[in-house]
């Protein structure tokens, strides 16, 4: 992200409080890295997730197989104590069938895996769980599920672990974001040095005696953001003074106090920057701003079915002046477009409120950082789309039912 300050050599003190000049490429390699980082740490959440899914999916999984793991070892079990897998009984007795025995086939030339049965004589009665191949199979088979019941829960513990590592991650990574932001904030006193002294001047020159009330000096505004507010609020400044203060005998006529205010307000709401300024002057003229739209070539019926809000935001639209007359001040029609350029450039908005005779106040609202944008990930159809947040007023949840695609329709060419 540039940065309108010249690039100055880095210097250091070491005694208590020692601050260090960086140049701005230095800060701007410092943003890229970082930014690179928020993208690799994101890859590895969303990564992390997936695995977890997986991991409680091979959990219920392994559930089902230790179920058949145990009614296995129970017919193994009960066919080690009872006899021979391949015994064959009759009327008689237990006669014993001293040939392979075919799995998944006929025996002899069926084509299925022999199986070899040993004849009684040939086994010790304790050892029926080893006679025969597929006994062997069996015990082979319940080795291998316990197993992989180890195996999962070593997967399980590794989970835990790297999610208590990525946690870390996002911990550090959030405090190294504050971090960087702050080392690019700035006071929002450092750009108002020069109002009081121009607004001492105009009330002398103009005589109009106007007090400026400055509020939030301390706010801190990121330092690029910062500089470029420096001119739209000095014309916010001019307009007010010279469009809304009234001369001190109108104001006494109205019973306000003969020294007209100005207010200039900084402070943080949310992840946002919200600045005002106000005047206690005569208010814009809803009247005047709707007779100079009509130079607009617009027609009447358009321009008198618009709201009062409407109407206000022509005052940023270019040429656009309500001054009779062209002074030092005013009356070029240039000026409140530039504001609205230069805010868009931030990512920001201006809004404007008025009331006759009480006066206006400009409302500014630009991001806290422009380096870092906090986004919503939105998924459809295996496609992510990713939101600003500060864009997003409400989320729904709409079940799945009674969510329609849209119908498409097809022309031949």
């Amino acid at each position: 992200m540039p940065l309108s300050v010249p690039p100055q050599p880095a210097t250091a003190t070491t005694s208590k409080g020692s601050t260090v000049r960086v140049s701005v490429d230095q800060l701007k390699k410092i943003n890229s890295n970082f930014e690179s980082l928020i993208l690799t740490r994101n890859a590895v959440n969303l990564k992390l997730e997936q695995l977890q899914t997986f991991s409680e999916l091979m959990q219920e999984r392994m559930v089902a197989l230790a179920l058949f793991n145990s009614e296995l070892r129970q017919w193994y079990d009960r066919a080690s104590t009872e006899g021979p897998v391949g015994a064959v009984t009759n009327g008689d007795g237990v006669s014993w069938v001293n040939q392979p025995l075919s799995i998944n086939g006929s025996n002899g030339n069926g084509g299925g895996r022999a199986v070899a049965i040993a004849a009684p004589e040939e086994l010790d009665a304790l050892e029926f769980d080893r006679y025969s191949q597929l006994h062997l199979l069996a015990q082979e088979h319940m080795e291998t599920i316990v197993k992989l019941e180890e195996v999962s829960r070593d997967i399980e513990l590794g989970l835990s672990e790297m999610g208590q590592a990525v946690g870390g991650l996002n911990f550090t990574s959030q405090t190294l974001k504050n971090r960087i932001t702050q080392t690019q904030m700035r006071p929002f006193e450092e750009i108002l040095g020069r109002f009081p002294r121009a607004l001492r001047d105009w009330s002398v020159k103009y005589g109009k005696p106007t007090a400026l009330k400055i509020e939030g000096a301390t706010t801190l505004i990121e330092q690029y953001a910062l500089y470029q507010l420096s001119d739209p609020l000095m014309h916010l400044v001019r307009n007010a003074f010279d469009h809304g203060i009234e001369s001190p005998e109108i104001r006494q006529a109205q019973q306000k106090p003969a020294v007209g205010t100005i207010s200039l307000r900084a402070m943080n709401r949310g992840n946002r920057v919200v600045i005002t300024l106000s005047d206690d002057g005569s208010g814009i003229d809803i009247e005047r701003v709707r007779d100079r739209i009509q130079k607009y070539n617009l027609p009447a019926e358009q321009i008198d079915a618009m709201d009062r809000q409407k109407l206000l935001s022509f005052i940023f639209e270019p040429g656009f002046s309500t001054s009779e007359q062209v002074t030092e001040l005013s009356g070029r029609g240039y000026g409140m477009d530039v504001v609205r350029t230069n805010l868009k450039e931030l990512q920001g908005d201006i809004q404007v409120a008025t009331e006759p005779g009480r006066g206006t106040t400009f409302t500014i609202s630009i991001p806290l950082s422009l380096s870092i944008l906090r986004v919503m990930l939105l998924e459809r159809n295996g496609s992510v789309f990713a939101l600003p947040v500060d864009t997003v007023q409400e989320v729904i949840r709409t079940p799945a039912a009674e969510m329609t695609a849209p119908s498409l329709t097809w022309r031949d060419s």
